[in-house]
């Protein structure tokens, strides 16, 4: 299916990330993917932390506008993928049946058979009782798990998500911390890896707690596995772990709380 423009008839997709960088190459390659096999879901797939709901978001962003439908389905749990399609049923005027089930599958079949120019994201998809609520023709389907098993399916178009190349993960750095130079930058990539979630956190426990990079570094390459945030930085902190080349370092607040902060965590870069 060629990427026409179309005005968009029904749309959920979650806010875009400011702080997205890098990735054209990928993002391109998703879009020549599902020009080439328009009825095979393009599975991204690839190790937690690697950025493949964050690669999935940017693209609908970036190409929503080419869609009528564009639709983000929440699928680690059948009943949660369920629960997004009965929600599209009503953007679709599709009638409510006598279960999730079953008005999941009208509107499958309404996206289907009505020439719509669609894309549906199925985030986190695990269990295979999602792939029988995907649609398999008119549209662009894009899944992101974890799970190589989706990647290999003969109906499935697998792109592998890998790290941060090493430009983009400077970049990456520099532009949550301004004041970074790139030689710094560099050598925290060369530290810790490039792997976007580590690299995230590591931003994070920087600015919670006020330390310098190369204090950062000596912490976590040390015996002890916390930081301690001074009390100056405490409104800040309530970090998740950090992940550092699979040790995990943990920030520990001396008071405050910040919920916003650990939201912003625990969906950080998946």
């Amino acid at each position: 299916m060629p990427f026409d423009v179309n005005a968009a008839t029904a749309s959920v997709v979650p806010e875009r990330n400011p702080s997205f960088v890098g990735r054209e190459n990928l993002l391109g390659r998703m879009r020549n993917a599902l020009e080439e096999h328009p009825h095979s879901p393009l599975v991204l797939y690839g190790v937690g932390g690697v950025g493949k709901t964050q690669l999935a978001r940017e693209f609908l962003h970036k190409f929503e506008h080419h869609y009528e439908v564009v639709w983000w389905v929440p699928a680690d749990r059948p009943e949660r993928a369920r629960a997004s399609l009965v929600s599209l049923a009503d953007r679709l005027h599709v009638v409510n049946q006598a279960n999730a089930e079953q008005t999941a599958l009208g509107v499958l079949a309404r996206l289907e058979w009505q020439q719509l120019t669609y894309v549906l994201v199925f985030d986190g998809a695990e269990e295979a009782e999602i792939r029988r609520l995907m649609p398999n023709a008119g549209g662009h389907v894009i899944v992101t798990s974890r799970d190589p098993t989706w990647a290999h399916e003969s109906s499935s178009t697998a792109l592998e998500v890998t790290d941060f190349d090493p430009a983009e993960a400077i970049q990456f750095l520099r532009q949550r911390d301004h004041e970074m130079s790139g030689t710094k930058a560099e050598e925290i990539t060369q530290a810790f890896g490039r792997l976007p979630l580590a690299l995230e956190q590591l931003s994070a426990l920087q600015l919670a707690t006020g330390q310098s990079w190369d204090e950062i570094r000596a912490q976590l390459n040390g015996k002890s596995p916390h930081v301690t945030a001074p009390v100056s930085t405490a409104p800040l902190v309530r970090l998740a772990p950090v992940i550092v080349g699979g040790a995990v370092a943990t920030v520990v607040p001396q008071q405050g709380i910040d919920e916003g902060l650990t939201d912003k965590l625990a969906v950080a870069i998946r």
